[in-house]
């Protein structure tokens, strides 16, 4: 395994340590579906950083996606317009909500930014790769990407894989929202083999690992009113099995 010092000004210490490390991988190979979550993940001026400049000063656009069997979906884009978004039925609906598109124009500068850029850059060194599997025993590639999604009341994420045909493997949602409450809505769903359904909270700083392969989907829950104008924030990334990182 590579030297997790790289790791340490984001990661807490205690997240780091071999005997952690170890105590991880038991109960993410344990679990069924393979599921792994970290409370306090990072250091709480990085989190605090990272969530500032995602809740402050960044822009977002909203996108709509139907679902890949719905006859509405367009073949020169993963996205439709709003309108047909509200035209078509709620079951070719798959996914509402906000993308990361860069900086506010205030915000150019701001010392928020590069640690976020920095964190993002981080995502994918061999160091938090080697760092993921060791805390889930997992046999996973590079990378493939990440994204920031942005949700508020009324968007959705539909029941679905993300295995991409089997490119993928391993996925995480790292929590950045600082206000969140559970009693917001918003929980991470995730449907077993079995159709049981395991609810994780969205609570802040804390991370979420899971393989793409023993459940058969998951969702989003609703943002309930409560939430006012509050809105949920992740950062998400997926790996990629090793024979794709090969190739």
């Amino acid at each position: 395994m590579n030297d997790c010092d790289a790791l340490t000004a984001w990661i807490q210490p205690r997240h780091l340590v071999p005997s952690g490390m170890d105590a991880c991988r038991a109960r993410f190979e344990n679990h069924h579906p393979h599921v792994l979550q970290l409370t306090d993940f990072l250091r709480e001026d990085m989190a605090a950083r990272l969530g500032h400049f995602l809740s402050r000063e960044a822009d977002y656009r909203t996108v709509y996606r139907l679902h890949p069997s719905s006859p509405h979906r367009l073949r020169s884009s993963a996205w439709v317009s709003e309108d047909i978004w509200r035209r078509v039925d709620e079951d070719d609906r798959f996914y509402s909500l906000q993308l990361l598109v860069g900086p506010s124009s205030r915000f150019r500068l701001s010392p928020n930014l590069w640690t976020f850029l920095k964190f993002c850059q981080t995502l994918a060194t061999p160091a938090f790769r080697d760092f993921v599997r060791a805390i889930t025993g997992f046999p996973i590639g590079d990378l493939d990407r990440n994204e920031v999604h942005k949700m508020r009341i009324g968007d959705v994420v539909k029941p679905h894989s993300d295995r991409a045909k089997g490119r993928r493997c391993l996925a995480f949602v790292l929590y950045l929202a600082p206000a969140w409450k559970a009693d917001y809505g918003g929980a991470f769903r995730i449907i077993g083999q079995d159709d049981k359904h395991l609810e994780i909270q969205a609570r802040f700083n804390s991370i979420v690992v899971f393989d793409l392969v023993s459940h058969k989907k998951h969702y989003v829950a609703d943002i309930r009113p409560t939430a006012g104008d509050q809105a949920r924030l992740t950062l998400s990334g997926w790996f990629l099995s090793p024979e794709q990182a090969d190739r």
